[in-house]
């Protein structure tokens, strides 16, 4: 017998904007003398056009350089940060990840890297689904915490523990005129490597990792997707 009652559908997810992902390279040590623009043009790490936006900073145990494309690049002793960083960054246009693939091949040969960390900023845009701000947990959660009549500012955060891989995803969002605007998150995708295996096997597992990036990206936006979707859409 044929039901008269309308299928339920599922509302599209909204489209996300990334305005930030970054490569993080963990190690025993790093020489950050080497993180400075002579040597990374030299070598082909960075493009040759690619124009610095702000002083270089080069200090002992540290280095900042930041291009006027969005990439900086962040040394410690103790770990490197290739970030590129826009208002809303297409996938194709990232460059993080190809010049942390540049580094591995011709600046790390003997780096005793413990940990890869690739992270993401972004948000989704969802003022046209009029999501009334009653409807958001975050905001069930937040009025049931006033103190001295002020709620608080709530976040959720996710965390997933695998044999090869650990994920944490960090929800927040915005809102006008009681109405949810957008929801934002911050996302991690963690894996540390067995200190008893040879540098240049890590060496390749890393690049292994970096060249399948956006399979981690779709996964942390998949995470942070369902978010939206809790709120019964």
């Amino acid at each position: 017998m044929e039901s008269n009652t309308p299928a339920t559908q599922q509302a599209e997810s909204p489209a996300v904007a990334l305005n930030d992902l970054s490569i993080v390279l963990a190690a025993h040590h790093i020489d950050t003398a080497h993180i400075n623009p002579d040597f990374l043009r030299y070598n082909e790490i960075v493009d040759s056009d690619w124009t610095i936006e702000h002083p270089v900073i080069i200090e002992s145990g540290f280095s900042l350089i930041q291009y006027g494309n969005g990439l900086s690049l962040t040394a410690t002793n103790d770990d490197l940060a290739i970030s590129h960083r826009g208002a809303r960054l297409a996938m194709d246009e990232i460059v993080s990840p190809a010049v942390a693939s540049r580094y591995l091949a011709r600046a790390s040969w003997t780096v005793d890297y413990r940990a890869i960390h690739i992270n993401l900023n972004g948000s989704m845009d969802v003022a046209d689904q009029k999501i009334e701000l009653d409807l958001s947990p975050l905001h069930r959660l937040s009025s049931g915490m006033l103190f001295h009549d002020t709620a608080p500012n709530v976040q959720a955060r996710v965390f997933y523990q695998f044999d090869d891989k650990a994920i944490t995803v960090f929800v927040a969002e915005s809102v006008d005129a009681g109405f949810v605007e957008s929801i934002h998150f911050h996302a991690s995708m963690s894996r540390g490597f067995d200190n008893d295996s040879a540098v240049i096997d890590r060496i390749d597992l890393i690049d292994s990792i970096i060249e399948n990036w956006q399979a981690d990206v779709d996964d942390c936006v998949k995470l942070a997707s369902r978010f939206y979707h809790s709120y019964g859409n």
